[in-house]
């Protein structure tokens, strides 16, 4: 079990940060030595509430983040979702 799986890295890496996804799940699913998740399970909830959950404004790398970086992460996981690999093991919750 995880509470971050590589689908972040698709998300952040792949979109927010411009690498590419396609080139970041080859990354990992060569690390991960083609392993998948059973389950991926994405807690979908409004960008702005989320951001304002965030505890720690000026904390980390990703709280000094500004909301158009979080806009291209929530695209990656749009993106992401439609894989052939993910999206039979896919699963959106409403979180909010």
């Amino acid at each position: 079990m995880s509470d971050r799986s590589f689908v972040s890295s698709l998300a952040i890496q792949g979109e927010a940060q411009e690498i590419g996804i396609d080139e970041i799940f080859s990354l990992n699913t060569a690390a991960l030595g083609g392993y998948l998740p059973d389950l991926i399970v994405f807690l979908d909830v409004d960008l702005d509430r989320a951001l304002a959950r965030t505890f720690d404004a000026a904390g980390d790398k990703w709280e000094t983040m500004e909301k158009p970086f979080f806009e291209r992460i929530l695209m990656g996981y749009e993106k992401a979702k439609h894989l052939p690999q993910i999206a039979k093991i896919w699963r959106e919750v409403d979180a909010r």
